[in-house]
């Protein structure tokens, strides 16, 4: 999907304004920077579709990551102290189902891994395999 499609389809979407016009300025950001966006937090989106509104955010968010638009992919890090770990999808869903993360480099398991883990994005397929 180019930027003019993803547009449209945001247009048709979303009658709301304030989030139509943060998922445009989100999709624009997108399309301008895929080669170089290797990881956007929260933070980062908020700066991008300017708005300090937790329920924009995370529905923008969500809805750019979405099936029908498919914009953003999310991922997920493992920060202890100062290292981070990229966390395979698998490590994640296993750890939601058994309760417990087993740290990928170490193989130990880490007490509270929800304090530790996080999510953040990347451009998604609809972006980065645009014909």
């Amino acid at each position: 999907m180019n930027l003019d499609g993803a547009l449209s389809l945001i247009h048709e979407d979303l009658p709301r304004l304030p989030w139509r016009e943060a998922s445009h300025r989100l999709a624009e950001y997108i399309y301008a920077h895929h080669e170089e966006i290797k990881h956007l937090s929260y933070t980062r989106i908020a700066q991008i579709i300017e708005s300090n509104d937790p329920a924009t955010l995370i529905g923008v968010t969500q809805y750019c990551a979405g099936d029908r638009l498919g914009l953003l992919k999310m991922k997920f890090e493992l920060i202890i102290e100062d290292e981070s770990t990229e966390l395979e999808d698998e490590d994640v869903f296993s750890a939601e189902q058994t309760g417990y993360l087993i740290h990928p480099e170490t193989g130990e398991p880490i007490p509270g891994y929800e304090r530790h883990v996080y999510p953040f994005f990347i451009p998604g397929k609809a972006v980065t395999h645009n014909d």
